[in-house]
């Protein structure tokens, strides 16, 4: 059962990109969009308080952490990028593997047995064939949006 639970998590992350990392990230950049905010505010009251002073430095600041805050989102969205790509990845190896696993391997060997050997190779080289066409269909198909992301 684990499996299938492991392959619906990578499925999950796949299409959405989610992990731990984007969580903090985006998280920090919420922080640091928030002291900026702050901080612009504390400036523009500075400014109207007195004229030169303390304006240079709360602009400073403000910009500071601005350029950190859009540090942070950029750093997000390549965690992102890379889940998804990772995920997918493994999905795709896995789904290669699962036809070579050596439950369905036995499986098969049973299944062999039952019904004869002589019975079962042209079932199987039309499942095959079968399975060929679905899939060069279901490519041709999809849309190229899907085959571009």
């Amino acid at each position: 059962m684990s499996g299938w639970v492991r392959y619906l998590e990578l499925t999950a992350k796949a299409k959405t990109g989610f992990s731990p990392t984007l969580l903090i990230l985006l998280g920090v950049a919420a922080a640091l969009g928030l002291a900026a905010t702050v901080l612009l505010i504390v400036t523009v009251f500075i400014f109207c308080s007195e004229q030169f002073g303390p304006l240079r430095t709360g602009i400073g600041m403000t910009l500071t952490f601005l350029v950190l805050c859009l540090g942070c989102v950029f750093a997000a969205i390549r965690a992102r990028r890379k889940t998804m790509e990772e995920a997918q990845a493994a999905t795709a190896a896995r789904s290669t593997r699962a036809m070579f696993d050596t439950s369905v391997l036995s499986l098969g060997l049973e299944i062999g047995r039952t019904i004869g050997w002589r019975r079962l190779v042209p079932i199987v080289a039309v499942a095959l064939i079968a399975a060929g066409v679905a899939k060069e269909w279901a490519r041709r198909s999809a849309p190229k949006d899907a085959d571009e992301a």
